[in-house]
């Protein structure tokens, strides 16, 4: 193994013992790959208990059963103790399950459900007519008045109690840019919470510069809708966010299928954001739905190519191209390659046989298309 990533494990493992807990750090930086993460949705092409399909994923966002007091969520500053009881119980079991996981909770800023305040709260955004301003279409959400300073305070106290219930070891902020305003909303979640404490912004194709030293991981949702359908940019967004954020870091980068014809199926899609993800990032992937279809919003199957039997890294992020114009990185139990779209069907040589996790083919010699990934495990 790399000798820089042996030392970072190794301070890391020191952390945790000086510690005596089992920090978010140390979790980050020991798992094995690859890593798949879970937006609020799960998997659902698999017949098992749930919590064993949830605890496949190395990181999930969204709500493990917590509640906040009072009549309105957007008013509370507490979880309720019986469901922190429940949802940490419930991080336990998926511990037991994947001791590497990671808990992220979103916290609302930008828009909610009408009953999320009271409807003649002064942190609802409005129309020039005083009738609540429509949040995203799909949802029927209407927008929170994020630039008002007390509901920025009501926001970072929510993030405060959500990481100190003991359930998550971080929070979620959705529909993020580098505005002036939710630069001074991050900064009061920071101060908030800690600077041990992951924060995680979901920002799309945006690079966000001005936030990035206050942010964990950038969550790159929806590559391969209309808006966002170029491999190289979302390559160079990636790498961005690998370099930038503060460490630990939890990027996140989705893709969702294209194709209505293969749907779930356009496999050599989900191999190419998985196998991009593994060279150039130590980054989380997800393959999924894309947003527009009228069922639950990033629901997807799991895929034996998502199954942990890279190991460890060996090697760090690729640096650059190799002289075929692949990318590819070393595991301690087998080398990824990754292809991209614009360039030629590559040829893969090793000096002994290797198993292709794709289709369990075995040979010294395999062919990668452009937009394809390959794990090549080691016999």
């Amino acid at each position: 193994m790399n000798k820089v990533l042996c030392f970072t494990l190794f301070f890391a493992y020191l952390i945790t013992f000086a510690a005596g807990e089992d920090i978010a750090a140390s979790r980050i930086l020991s798992r094995d790959f690859p890593s798949v993460f879970q937006a609020w949705n799960g998997a659902s092409n698999i017949n098992e208990n749930p919590e064993k399909t949830l605890a496949r994923h190395d990181l999930f966002f969204g709500y493990l059963g917590d509640s906040w007091e009072g009549s309105y969520a957007g008013l509370a500053v507490k979880l309720t103790p019986e469901s922190i009881k429940y949802a940490k119980s419930k991080r336990a079991s998926l511990l037991k399950l994947n001791p590497k996981m990671i808990f992220i909770r979103e916290i609302r800023y930008r828009d909610a459900y009408k009953n999320y305040l009271p409807d003649d709260s002064i942190y609802w955004m409005r129309e020039a007519n005083g009738e609540k301003k429509a949040g995203w279409e799909e949802g029927g959400y209407f927008l929170l008045d994020w630039e008002n300073p007390g509901f920025q305070a009501l926001v970072a106290a929510q993030a405060k109690a959500a990481v100190e219930s003991g359930i998550y070891d971080g929070i979620m902020l959705d529909w993020w840019d580098d505005h002036a305003t939710r630069i001074k909303l991050v900064e009061k979640v920071r101060i908030a919470i800690g600077p041990d404490k992951l924060i995680l912004v979901n920002a799309n194709n945006r690079k966000v510069p001005a936030s990035a030293a206050l942010i964990n991981g950038v969550y790159l949702e929806g590559f391969g809708s209309s808006w966002w359908d170029n491999w190289e940019v979302a390559a160079d967004c990636l790498l961005w966010a690998e370099k930038n954020v503060r460490a630990p870091k939890i990027n996140c980068f989705e893709t969702w299928y294209k194709s209505d014809k293969l749907k779930r199926n356009e496999l050599d899609t989900m191999r190419a954001s998985t196998a991009m993800v593994l060279t150039l990032s130590d980054g989380y992937v997800l393959f999924s739905d894309p947003n527009p279809l009228p069922t639950p919003d990033h629901l997807h199957d799991w895929y034996s190519f998502w199954d942990k039997s890279l190991g460890k890294a060996a090697a760090l992020p690729a640096a650059a191209k190799n002289a075929d114009g692949t990318f590819s990185r070393q595991f301690e139990n087998g080398t990824v390659f990754y292809n991209p779209p614009e360039n030629s069907k590559a040829v893969i040589r090793f000096k002994e046989p290797r198993k292709s996790a794709a289709d369990g083919s075995e040979a010294l010699e395999f062919y990668l298309n452009p937009k394809d990934g390959g794990i090549y495990l080691k016999k």
